[in-house]
């Protein structure tokens, strides 16, 4: 992230993605892991775009099953696997009826029994987030402006 100053990790575009949305919408995940270097990338995980999708619905739906582990090890970022989307669709329902939400359907080699077990919360975890009140700004107030990936 030397290419890019830290703040400009928190802009939004219209859609309300952060560059992280777009990292991982575009499958590179070698950048999203590298913008989780900063608490300004750490910030942007919890983040919804206009659909209701955090990058950990998107690691998911782009079957980057790793990266979506990563961005939810974190105690502050725990908080993501419970976020519903627009549908009412949380990343960790994606993973208990995967039958609904991947076609063609994860394969036993993909839905391992650590990667469930990850979007697993225990009672204290569960408490904990409900606990938990990480003000993240839905538009980050100084740099709200137009960003479009392809250029």
């Amino acid at each position: 992230c030397g290419f890019v100053q830290r703040e400009a990790l928190l802009i939004l575009d219209k859609y309300n993605r952060s560059p992280l949305h777009y990292a991982v919408l575009t499958g590179q995940s070698k950048l999203a892991v590298r913008f989780l270097d900063f608490p300004e990338g750490f910030r942007t995980v919890l983040m919804q775009d206009i659909f209701g999708k955090t990058p950990v619905h998107y690691a998911l739906e782009q079957r980057e099953f790793a990266l979506a582990i990563l961005l939810t090890k974190n105690p502050t970022t725990r908080k993501a696997i419970t976020i519903q989307d627009k549908a009412g669709i949380s990343p960790r329902q994606m993973l208990y009826e995967p039958h609904r939400f991947f076609n063609p359907p994860l394969t036993a080699t993909e839905l391992t029994q650590e990667l469930k077990h990850h979007f697993e919360l225990t009672p204290a975890e569960d408490e904990e987030i409900e606990e938990l009140e990480m003000p993240i700004p839905k538009k980050h107030p100084l740099f709200h402006i137009q960003f479009n990936p392809q250029g």
